[in-house]
C-alpha cells in the first residue's frame, strides 16, 4: 500500500499535507486549539494591568499562576525611567 501512495503521490504530484491526508483515510487531523498568550486573560487582571500602566506611565504585565501566585512585570526604558519608577513605587528617591 506505501508504495502505491507512493506513486500516486509522484504521478498525481500530491502535496505532502495530499499524502497526510490520503494516509489518514480522508480524516482531518484533530488538532487542539492554541490560546496564544493573553487570551483569555481575566478581566480583573486587564483592569489592574491597566490600573498599574495608568499610575506607573508604562507597560505592565500581570501573569497568575496556580493558588493566588504570580508575578507583575513592569518595564523601563533608560535608567532615568527606572529611576522615576522606582521613585513611584518607594515613595522617595532612590539613593541604593
Amino acid at each position: 500500500m506505501a508504495t502505491a501512495l507512493a506513486k500516486e503521490a509522484v504521478d498525481l504530484g500530491l502535496s505532502v499535507r495530499d499524502v497526510e491526508d490520503r494516509v489518514r483515510g480522508g480524516r482531518a487531523p484533530v488538532r487542539r486549539p492554541r490560546l496564544k498568550k493573553g487570551l483569555g486573560q481575566a478581566p480583573e487582571v486587564r483592569r489592574i494591568e491597566d490600573a498599574l500602566r495608568r499610575r506607573l506611565g508604562t507597560d505592565v504585565r500581570v501573569t497568575l499562576r496556580a493558588k493566588g501566585k504570580g508575578q507583575i512585570h513592569v518595564n523601563f526604558y533608560s535608567n532615568d525611567d527606572l529611576a522615576r519608577l522606582l521613585e513611584l513605587i518607594l515613595g522617595a528617591p532612590f539613593d541604593g
